[in-house]
C-alpha cells in the first residue's frame, strides 16, 4: 500500500469513527439523575432535576414513540419522538417540585391519528434536586 493510499484510508477511518461517536452520543439521553423505564417499543426517562422527559423509539414500525404524562397537581402533556427508530427526543418542562409525575407509553401513527397504548403507568417524584425524594 502506498503512503498516499494509507493516508486516505486512515482519514476515512477517522471520519467514520467521528461519525459513529457522534451518532452514539446523540442516540442516548444525557447521563443525569433520572428514572428510566422500557418496554419493547418505547424507553422513557424523567430527569429529577430539570423536569425533562426523554423518549426513545425502539421499534422499526413507522410509528412515533410517545409519553403521555400528568402530574398530581393536574398538569398534563405529551412528549413525542418524531425522529424515528433508534433515536432519542427530549421535551423540556418546568414542573412544580414536591409533586409527582405519572406517565404511560404509546406509539402514534400520524397518518391515521392513532395512539396505541403500550405500557405504564410509571411514576416519579418531582424533586428538582437531582435525586428522588
Amino acid at each position: 500500500m502506498s503512503m498516499k493510499s494509507y493516508i486516505a484510508v486512515k482519514s476515512c477511518f477517522a471520519v467514520l469513527l467521528t461519525l459513529t461517536i457522534t451518532e452514539t452520543m446523540q442516540a442516548r439521553p444525557p447521563e443525569l439523575e433520572s428514572k428510566c423505564v422500557s418496554d419493547n417499543y418505547v424507553t422513557s426517562c424523567f430527569e429529577y432535576h430539570g423536569d425533562d422527559f426523554w423518549v426513545y423509539d425502539g421499534e422499526k414500525d413507522g410509528r412515533s414513540a410517545v409519553v403521555i404524562w400528568w402530574t398530581s397537581y393536574g398538569r398534563t402533556g405529551t412528549c413525542r419522538n418524531k425522529k424515528g427508530y433508534g433515536t432519542w427526543h427530549e421535551c423540556k418542562y418546568d414542573m412544580k417540585e414536591g409533586e409527582t409525575v405519572y406517565w404511560d407509553h404509546f406509539t402514534y401513527d400520524a397518518e391515521t391519528d392513532d395512539f396505541n397504548y403500550i405500557s405504564g403507568t410509571y411514576e416519579c417524584p418531582i424533586s428538582g434536586f437531582g435525586v428522588p425524594i
